[in-house]
C-alpha cells in the first residue's frame, strides 16, 4: 500500500469513515452504530489501527465501540475520545467504561479531545510522499466548560471538529455532530473537496440568525450525508441543509434514499449497489436502500490529485433519474 485511502461508510443512521495511510494502518473516525458492519470489516482485518477518533459519544457514532475493542485487541495503538453530558448518562459511562479498562490494562494509549484555543490537537502529522496531518480543531477548552455548566448540557455542542491537511490544505472535514455556526468559526475559508455531515443533514441551532450564514464561511466541493432509510430523525432537512447548500453549488451524496423517490422506496430499489466491490459490507438493516452508498477518495502522491472511486460521476447520472431528488432540484452538481 502506497495510497492514501478515505472510505466513507454507509452504515445508516451514524457515521463512520476509514483512513488507509500509505504505510497500511488504519485510522477509524466513528464507529457507527450497535449494527454498525464496520466491526465486521475490522474484524477480518489484519491491518493494525493507528488510532480510533471518536467525535462525541452518541450511539451513531461509537455505539459497536465495544465490539471493536474486543475484536481487535492488540491491534489499535490509540484512541481519542471527548466527554460531554449525554442524554443517556449510562450509556455514556458504558462507554467510557470501555475505554478505560482497556487502557489500563495498556492496550492502547486513550487521549481527549479538547484544544487549547488556538492551537489544534494532531491526531497525526506524518510526512510520507506528501505531508499528511489529521488533527482536531474544536472544541476548546471555553466551549467544553460552557457546555458543562448548562442547565442541559448537550454532547452536540462539544462535538470534535476534525480536519485532514494534505501539504497544508484542508481536504476533509469531519464535524461530527457540531452546529454549523461552530463549524463556520473554525474552518472559515476552507475549501475542503468533503464535508461529512454535520449531524447527519440535520445541524443542531437552526433557530438562530447565525445559521445560515454560516454555510458561506467554507466551500465544499462535496457534502456527504450518512442517513438511513428509516430513520426517525427526518435527516436530511430539505430547507435548513439540502437547499443551502445546493443553492451554492455543492454536491449534497446521502448514503441512503429517504425522503427522495418513495415510490423507489417502497419497492426497495437503491440507486447504486457497490458496498462488495468496494470491499465494504453493506448495512445490516433490511430496510435499507442505497443511493450514493459508501464512497471512496485516493490520492496520487506523484499527480498532487484526488480520485473518486468509479461509481461518483455514475451517481450523478443516476440520481437524475429519481422522482423529486431534494440534492438536484435547485442545481445541477459537477
Amino acid at each position: 500500500m502506497n495510497k492514501l485511502r478515505i472510505d466513507f461508510w454507509d452504515v445508516g443512521q451514524g457515521d463512520a469513515s476509514v483512513i488507509t495511510l500509505p504505510d497500511g494502518r488504519l485510522i477509524v473516525i466513528d464507529t457507527g452504530p450497535p449494527d454498525s458492519p464496520l466491526q465486521h470489516w475490522l474484524a477480518r482485518s489484519s491491518q493494525r489501527i493507528y488510532a480510533l477518533v471518536l467525535t462525541h459519544n452518541h450511539e451513531d457514532h461509537v455505539g459497536c465501540l465495544p465490539s471493536i475493542l474486543k475484536q481487535c485487541k492488540g491491534r489499535i495503538e490509540r484512541v481519542f475520545c471527548t466527554q460531554g453530558s449525554h442524554g443517556n448518562e449510562a450509556y455514556e459511562r458504558m462507554i467510557l467504561s470501555a475505554l478505560v479498562r482497556c487502557a489500563r490494562k495498556r492496550e492502547f494509549d486513550l487521549a481527549m479531545l479538547q484544544v487549547n484555543a488556538p492551537e489544534r490537537q494532531d491526531i497525526l502529522s506524518k510526512r510520507y510522499a506528501e505531508d499528511i496531518s489529521l488533527y482536531c480543531c474544536h472544541p476548546g477548552a471555553l466551549t467544553f466548560l460552557g457546555n458543562q455548566i448548562r442547565k442541559t448540557p448537550d454532547p452536540n455542542n462539544v462535538s470534535a471538529i476534525l480536519c485532514l491537511d494534505i501539504n497544508s490544505l484542508t481536504e476533509i472535514i469531519w464535524p461530527g455532530d457540531a452546529p454549523m455556526q461552530a463549524l463556520a468559526k473554525v474552518c472559515a475559508q476552507k475549501e475542503p473537496i468533503v464535508l461529512v455531515g454535520p449531524h447527519h443533514g440535520g445541524p443542531q441551532t437552526r433557530g438562530v440568525s447565525s445559521y445560515l450564514p454560516a454555510f458561506k464561511a467554507l466551500e465544499p466541493d462535496c457534502v456527504f450525508t450518512s442517513v438511513g432509510t428509516a430513520n426517525k430523525y427526518s435527516h436530511p432537512l430539505k430547507h435548513d441543509f439540502v437547499l443551502p447548500h445546493a443553492t451554492h453549488g455543492r454536491r449534497v451524496c446521502c448514503t441512503q434514499l429517504n425522503h427522495c423517490d418513495k415510490q423507489r422506496v417502497a419497492k426497495g430499489q437503491s440507486v447504486m449497489s457497490h458496498h462488495l466491490a468496494l470491499g465494504l459490507e453493506p448495512p445490516a438493516s433490511q430496510k435499507a436502500i442505497t443511493c450514493r452508498g459508501p464512497m471512496r477518495l485516493e490520492r496520487d502522491a506523484d499527480a498532487g490529485e484526488w480520485r473518486w472511486d468509479q461509481w461518483h460521476q455514475l451517481h450523478a447520472d443516476e440520481v437524475k433519474k429519481l422522482h423529486d431528488p431534494w440534492c438536484l432540484r435547485f442545481t445541477n452538481p459537477p
